[in-house]
């Protein structure tokens, strides 16, 4: 009998039948071409079994077929028969199985047993492939199942095939004609926890019984092989530790466990339901993501065996909910009341292990308590086997070691992976440990593998449920991205399938806004008490929007100094998150040097994000609207004086995503230059308008301005007007009206030379050399006035107007041009 197994085999609950759940990871080195295979976790157990082995070149050959000798063999080893037994199996009774036959003991011994009866023609044809229905027809008749059995309806193979569909013999087999390793193993597998039985009188099956109890203690495949049913428990993690490998990740659970001769759990058969939800105390429900139940106790003392149910905390058991850990727990009542489930236990996590009846809940067995310690996206280097560790979020936690200063695999539960060398980049890594401290080591560590890629469109009122692509995941723990509706990215979820990381897509990372106003609208479809709040969006539309219960109109914290606020929608369109931007997240200006760089790309040490707006407050016209880069003034100092910088956010990269900036200090006024041939004076009503003619930016001007600028103008008549005085700045308004923006009593503008004598021009590189020496350079799109004498106006011109001889004056107007010490407007005259 053997004694140790050196893997446990978990027999878990589904849908009403048993079916055998690989739970641990195992060390196949002595097997190198098995891990990947389909049908790993059953050739891994048949092998620690000892029912199939490897070759001595270290495989397996999962693929390799089975012949009908070896899949004998491999039935005799799984029912436990000593060698001592086969010894009288020296012949066999099939007559092409001679006494010189490697399998002749095992031919023999299920040929005696009515396992392998062989064909018409009294062979056994022991080399020939066996067939995936002979292999299920030799499984069914080792537990018991003779051609007498009620249940064997029909010829053969269907009464067999259907039997075994029955028993779940077929599970994770693959249904070719002829049985491959891997299939063969997967099959016995499937029958290890299936009772052994025998046919009676009457054709009715009956189960072996090992004792007659009460209760009754059945025979089975892995009784047979070593294990003693210990009857049903609350699996501890005392128990867990003693186990002879991995069962952490089913401590809680109500089972029916086996151990071995020294006591060691080596399989067990799971017979409660794990929820894990949330608790509504007010109506007695458990409610998890897409299913409500029903707390209905059948007795007092919600479970059996245990008077009570057993608290875990970090998998730790801390005794039954009763005395002293009822009162820790906000005085929670212990007996038959669903104030045991009351909101009073402040845990992140809550899994319960129960009796279910459809949707109520019977019999509570144990309340887990997961206060999860840490958790990170996982990077190549954060595990350090060799010193049996791994690095989350910066901080080292360790693993128990076993006698050979290895990991002890059997001290923590892994969940999402199979093993920890298969944790891959990004992947969710959340640990626990006893005590919440890398004090203690690892109780257990979850990984979760996958990742969802779409556009983040709902955010419930309390930001714990988030809907991408119309599918509703909650956050984990310890999320702490910003994320909003709207935003495109991907979610990395964790091993429960919550959202732990979110990357936004950088073009649509954050819903940012200018707060313009919040107010009460009085309507006849909207009530009185509905706060309306206005924003200017990031795509530079303005709107109002109704807010959800519960949203201020004006988020705390903002300022004239900081107008900038992210805001999201929910399915209705209405507002139900809207905040300013915190501190930590603004951008800080301080020192004289931060200016815009040359290339546009930064504010001082401040890289601008791809994804950066910039909102432009008007105050004369007192609106918001988008604006560009190349619109920020690059000789602004932004810090030395507020009124340039009206707020700021940046990304988790420390990026500029969102500015707003005051647009006439900051980025300047539209400001356009000119010069006015006429100003005609008009009647109309009573009121007079002034018409003005001329040139604006190189295109003609023809517009009305308003009595009050008439002054500005000082036209005098002089056909050569008063030098570059005749060059004005000016602006038109949205009215199409023209104003003098510019006008001083010494010239329109400071940044002039004053009126000089063309010596030459070299129009190849745009420069114009004055008597005296001087040179001039002119930007490649200079604009020139040229004053017509014959027609006594200006008209514009061009670079070959100006020439040797002529009068001219240059101006400065853009700082570009100052920056690169050229002049970008000319006015030219003929000579004096």
């Amino acid at each position: 009998m053997k004694k140790v197994l050196s893997l446990v085999l978990v027999l878990a609950l589904v849908l009403g039948s048993f079916s055998m759940a690989f739970a641990a990871e195992t060390k196949t080195t002595n097997m190198s071409d098995v891990a990947g295979n389909a049908n790993e976790g059953a050739i891994v157990v048949a092998n620690d079994l000892g029912i199939v082995t490897g070759y001595n070149d270290g495989t397996f050959k999962p693929a390799n077929a089975v012949t009908r000798a070896e899949f004998a063999a491999m039935m005799t080893r799984a029912l436990a028969i000593p060698e001592s037994a086969l010894k009288g199996f020296k012949t066999s009774s099939f007559k092409d199985v001679a006494s010189d036959h490697w399998a002749v003991a095992y031919l023999g011994y299920c040929n005696s047993k009515g396992i392998m009866t062989g064909y018409e023609d009294g062979t056994a044809r022991p080399n020939q492939t066996i067939t995936v229905n002979e292999a299920m027809t030799m499984v069914c008749r080792a537990l018991g199942y003779t051609n007498q059995a009620k249940e064997l309806v029909g010829s053969w193979p269907a009464n067999y095939i259907a039997l075994g569909q029955t028993l779940g013999l077929y599970d994770d087999v693959n249904a070719n004609a002829t049985t491959d390793r891997a299939s063969a193993a997967q099959i016995i597998y499937n029958a290890l926890d299936k009772d052994l039985v025998y046919i009676n009188a009457d054709g009715d099956t009956v189960r072996q019984v090992v004792t007659q109890g009460p209760p009754p203690v059945y025979n089975s495949m892995l009784r047979s092989l070593g294990g003693n049913d210990v009857g049903e428990l609350v699996l501890t993690d005392t128990l867990a530790k003693t186990a002879v490998v991995n069962v952490n990740d089913h401590i809680g659970e109500y089972v029916n466990a086996w151990v071995n001769d020294d006591g060691d759990i080596i399989a067990i058969e799971t017979l409660s339901t794990k929820l894990t939800g949330d608790f509504n105390a007010t109506k007695g429900e458990f409610e998890t993501d897409d299913t409500v139940y029903y707390l209905k106790y059948e007795n007092a003392n919600f479970g059996t065996p245990a008077n009570s149910p057993l608290l875990f905390e970090n998998g730790t058991a801390n005794g039954n909910i009763s005395g002293a850990n009822a009162t820790s727990f906000s005085g929670i009542a212990v007996t038959g009341n669903k104030n045991l489930f009351d909101d009073a236990m402040e845990y992140d996590t809550r899994t319960i292990n129960v009796k279910l009846s459809g949707k109520t809940i019977k019999e509570v067995y144990s309340v887990m308590l997961w206060d999860v310690t840490d958790m990170d996206q996982f990077e190549s280097g954060d595990l350090n086997v060799a010193k049996a560790k791994i690095n989350v979020n910066g901080t080292d936690y360790k693993f128990e070691k076993d006698k050979n200063g290895e990991i002890d695999m059997s001290s923590f539960a892994l969940v999402g992976v199979s093993s920890l060398e298969k944790i891959a980049d990004d992947n969710v890594v959340e640990v626990w440990t006893e005590d919440g401290t890398a004090a203690k080591p690892i109780v257990k560590i979850a990984v979760g593998t996958k990742t969802v890629t779409g556009e983040v469109t709902e955010i419930n009122k309390d930001a714990t449920k988030i809907t991408i692509d119309g599918t509703k995941y909650a956050k984990a723990v310890l999320f702490a991205d910003a994320i909003e509706v709207g935003d495109k990215g991907t979610a990395y979820l964790n091993a429960d399938g919550d959202i732990a990381y979110w990357d936004a897509d950088e073009e649509t990372a954050g819903n940012y806004g200018i707060w313009i106003g919040a107010r009460v609208e009085i309507g006849t479809t909207i009530s009185s008490s509905t706060t309306m709040v206005g924003l200017c969006l990031k795509d530079g539309t303005v709107k109002e929007y109704e807010t959800t219960s519960g949203v201020v109109g004006t988020p705390a914290g903002v300022t004239a100094a900081q107008k900038i606020v992210t805001y999201s929608f929910n399915s209705s369109g209405k507002i139900n998150n809207l905040k300013d931007i915190p501190v930590a997240d603004q951008a800080s200006f301080t020192a004289a040097t931060n200016k815009v760089n040359d290339a546009g790309t930064r504010i001082g040490n401040v890289k601008f994000a791809s994804s950066l707006v910039i909102f432009l407050y008007d105050a004369g016209e007192d609106e918001w609207t988008l604006g560009k880069v190349s619109d920020l003034d690059k000789d602004v100092e932004y810090g030395a004086a507020p009124a340039f910088l009206l707020g700021t956010a940046l990304n988790d990269k420390g990026e500029l995503v969102a500015l707003a900036v005051n647009k006439a200090t900051a980025v300047g006024t539209d400001d356009s230059y000119g010069v006015i041939n006429s100003i005609s004076k008009k009647a109309d009503d009573g009121t007079t308008y002034w018409y003005v003619r001329g040139y604006m930016d190189g295109d003609i001007l023809e517009t009305w301005t308003d009595v009050a600028a008439t002054a500005a103008f000082n036209v005098n008549g002089s056909k050569k007007g008063c030098g570059i005085e005749a060059l004005y700045k000016l602006s038109v308004d949205s009215d199409n009206h023209v104003t003098v923006t510019d006008a001083t009593a010494s010239g329109i503008l400071a940044s002039r030379t004053g009126i000089l004598d063309v010596k030459s021009v070299d129009k190849n590189i745009n420069e114009v050399t004055v008597v005296g020496g001087n040179v001039y350079g002119l930007t490649k799109d200079v604009v020139v006035y040229y004053y017509d004498d014959e027609d006594d106006k200006y008209v514009a011109g061009t670079i070959a107007n100006i020439g040797k001889g002529k009068r001219i004056e240059f101006a400065q107007v853009s700082s570009d041009a100052v920056s690169d010490g050229l002049y970008d407007y000319v006015v030219v005259w003929t000579e004096d």
